[in-house]
């Protein structure tokens, strides 16, 4: 019998939602995930808060998008480069009685505003409740050091409210991010009597939607067309692509992608920077 580990459990678990409702091909039957990373690397806490301050860190688990979720990412899962520095956290017990504490009453009357809702001042439940304010988005974002091959979790999907009057991340041109695409969850599956892969990913980023996708698996193996790449609505936020994959042999084998289309500028994919590997087991 195969131990499972603690780590493979907690990370079936997470895969629980996004597989539950996943459409099986004719015959199918689904035998778990794959992980995708070097064999042996040390694997980063994902969705979990590392650290404080300057030095916090939150990976986002991508593995988890599936085509019937929101692709909106929750607030608690949302990446974190760098939280806020202890002393811009409100902490009721140093404020100033001219801004109120927690619990009293304001100068107009109206109770101060409950913990964790304030940062120096700012009254974001307040903010929520203000009359005319605008949904924003969705709009992807990417640290610039998103860089883990193990996970390339320092990226997340937001929409905010926006308030009038207010000065708004709408008033300044946003970075430009070069069209990409990646894998975020391998599934073995069993059809008939072989097994075959389905590789779900993302793509995102540019100017001009495309679905002109090709994968490959090995250095120098041939590139072959993404299955099912739908036409991207927004480059403003990532779309989902599947493809299935029926591998020659067991091995390691590293997934790449590639935007066939000259006119579409994708210079981290020319770099083979969001290269994946995958260890194949059985075949």
């Amino acid at each position: 019998m195969t131990e499972i580990t603690r780590r493979d459990f907690l990370f079936g678990a997470a895969l629980a939602p996004a597989l539950a409702g996943l459409q099986p091909p004719p015959g199918g039957r689904l035998l778990g995930t794959i992980p995708l990373g070097a064999s042996g690397a040390r694997r980063t806490p994902l969705n979990h808060l590392l650290g404080s301050g300057l030095d916090a860190r939150l990976f986002t688990d991508l593995s988890t998008l599936a085509p019937q979720s929101d692709l909106v990412t929750p607030n608690e899962r949302f990446y974190v480069r760098t939280a806020a520095p202890a002393f811009a956290r409100t902490d009721p017990g140093e404020l100033p009685p001219s801004r109120g504490r927690f619990g009293e009453t304001s100068r107009r009357g109206r109770p101060s505003p409950p913990a964790g809702t304030e940062v120096r001042g700012i009254d974001f439940a307040r903010l929520e409740r203000s009359p005319g304010r605008t949904r924003v988005g969705p709009y992807l974002m990417e640290c610039a050091g998103n860089s883990d091959p193990a996970n390339f979790g320092l990226m997340s999907v937001a929409s905010w409210a926006q308030v009038p009057g207010a000065t708004r991340a709408g008033d300044f041109a946003p970075a430009v991010i070069d069209t990409a695409a990646m894998p975020i969850r391998v599934e073995k599956w069993r059809v008939s009597d072989r097994i075959e892969y389905r590789i779900t990913g993302i793509i995102w980023g540019g100017s001009t939607p495309t679905n002109a996708l090709s994968i490959r698996f090995r250095s120098g193996g041939p590139w072959l067309r993404v299955d099912r790449c739908p036409m991207p609505t927004s480059t403003l936020m990532w779309s989902l692509w599947t493809h299935t994959w029926r591998p020659e042999a067991p091995g390691r084998y590293e997934i790449v992608l590639r935007v066939d289309d000259p006119s579409i500028r994708t210079r981290r994919l020319d770099l083979f920077f969001y290269v994946r590997e995958i260890e194949i087991s059985e075949v």
